[in-house]
């Protein structure tokens, strides 16, 4: 299956605000939503790579995040990682990096 329009609309919307804010490597919406199997229910996973963070950057993720949803009814779930969390740890080997890389659309 395929994510519906406006699922893809909603997370074109957040990376576009985010990319305002901090450097983006990559960026996918994955789960229920990528697959075009969300009900009105499903939350939105996206998954962010990234530069580090500083506090502020990280307040203003969530805070953009926060307003998207908001405005569209969905909760938004972001899973953030530096671009070295995943080069330099274990994550690439994780279950989960493995299903986001292989089903999570990239935008």
């Amino acid at each position: 299956m395929r994510p519906r329009p406006e699922d893809l609309a909603v997370a074109q919307e957040v990376k576009r605000r985010l990319a305002r804010h901090v450097r983006l490597y990559d960026f996918r919406l994955f789960g229920s939503r990528a697959r075009g199997t969300a009900n009105s229910e499903s939350d939105m996973d996206i998954y962010l790579e990234t530069d580090d963070l500083t506090e502020e950057q990280q307040q203003i993720i969530r805070d953009i995040v926060w307003e998207i949803g908001f405005e569209r009814n969905i909760v938004i779930v972001p899973s953030i990682f530096t671009k070295a969390e995943v080069e330099n740890s274990p994550l690439k080997a994780s279950p989960f990096y493995k299903t986001v890389k292989r089903e999570g659309v990239a935008l």
